[in-house]
């Protein structure tokens, strides 16, 4: 199941929440003093137990509608988890932060053996350039951290992936070794293994590098979790950005990302502090719509309840005599408020099981990615 379990839990808590605005939006908008119908007095229990029935009809179901609609619309604004990974978590985070550590460790060991007149191969020359070559680009990378950019964060992981190649190297001839390749949706996924001949809403297709999680997903035609940004509202894929070094290689995938940092104007102009690009850079950051999402579940809630008040008037027109007693679509209050408290209590009970699944397919998910990890180490 695509997106976080998190976000689900919180839809599920707002169409809780909705319910409890249906039932009180239709109690106020169509509760009349009425005449209690001398009839109803003497109905069977069964024409009681079905006014109930009816009532909790009327708020599990725009309940169901309120869920369904804050869950759409709160994917069409992104705040579902879309196939694009936006947010760096802090286990990515930590790991940008070791690699950004071995990166400098490699440039120190690498400057040290450039002192001494040992002999070396071409090989051992070669990674030691190397090695500085990527700690000079990732210091023009500058404070990804105080950006949030995760395109940098995720450049600083394949950079210790190659600074750590490269260390490797250099205790050896580095002639029976291949340099490790990033995958091209997500260069944070594992090392790519394979190549794979695909198409991005182009007539022809490229061949990518690809990790076996990716590989997996291109073989049952389903889309890739890739690395996204956000463009005003929407995320797209970062390889549609058309202004950056990152598409331009691909994280490696079509060219040198070490001299393509180590070239590019932007990244050297992104690095000098200006007050008014770290303001435009928190707003762009800032949850979109906060306010509308207020109002959101109100306005829907509403709108569900005064759906299930048409609906029910219609089946069951309003009826009464002159007594003076409280009519709610042609019931007194007790089949409406014993359908109010059952049809709450229900709509409650709805949402435990699918809590209980999104639990267990979250822990089943976590217990097969932990098996795949440990085969492949």
């Amino acid at each position: 199941m695509a997106g976080n379990p998190m976000q689900y839990r919180r839809a599920a808590v707002r169409a809780g929440g909705a319910m409890l605005l249906v039932a009180a939006a239709a109690c106020m908008a169509f509760a009349s003093p009425a005449d209690a119908s001398a009839h109803f007095i003497a109905l069977s229990y069964h024409a009681k137990y079905e006014a109930t029935l009816l009532w909790c009809a009327l708020l599990v179901i725009p309940g169901t509608v309120v869920a369904f609609t804050l869950y759409e619309v709160d994917r069409q604004r992104g705040r579902v988890k879309p196939p694009f990974r936006t947010r760096l978590d802090p286990q990515a985070r930590r790991r940008a932060s070791l690699a950004l550590a071995d990166v400098r460790a490699g440039a120190r060991r690498a400057r040290e053996l450039m002192k001494s007149d040992d002999d070396v191969s071409p090989a051992q020359l070669a990674s030691r350039r190397r090695l500085i070559d990527i700690a000079t680009a990732a210091e023009i990378l500058g404070d990804p951290w105080g950006t949030g950019d995760g395109r940098k964060i995720t450049a600083l992981v394949v950079f210790g992936r190659l600074a750590e190649f490269h260390a490797a190297a250099l205790e050896s001839d580095g002639a029976h070794h291949d340099v490790p390749r990033a995958c091209f949706f997500d260069p944070m996924h594992h090392v790519a293994y394979s190549d794979w001949a695909w198409r991005a809403d182009t007539p022809e297709s490229v061949r990518v590098p690809v990790c076996s999680e990716c590989a997996r997903a291109l073989g049952s035609d389903d889309r890739p979790r890739s690395l996204g940004v956000r463009r005003g509202r929407k995320v797209v894929p970062y390889w549609t950005v058309r202004d950056g070094v990152f598409t331009k290689t691909g994280f490696g995938a079509f060219g040198d990302l070490v001299d393509a940092v180590s070239t590019a104007d932007e990244l050297r102009a992104a690095d000098k502090p200006d007050k008014t690009n770290f303001r435009l850079r928190r707003r762009s950051h800032s949850r979109p719509g906060r306010k509308g999402h207020r109002l959101l579940p109100i306005g829907v809630a509403l709108l569900a309840g005064a759906i299930g008040a048409f609906v029910t008037v219609g089946t069951k027109p309003l009826t009464g005599s002159a007594h003076g007693h409280v009519l709610l679509f042609g019931v007194p209050g007790y089949g409406v408020f014993i359908g109010l408290l059952v049809g709450l209590v229900l709509g409650g009970l709805g949402c435990l099981p699918i809590l209980l699944c999104l639990l267990i397919v979250r822990t089943v998910k976590k217990t097969v990615d932990s098996v795949r990890s440990h085969e492949r180490g």
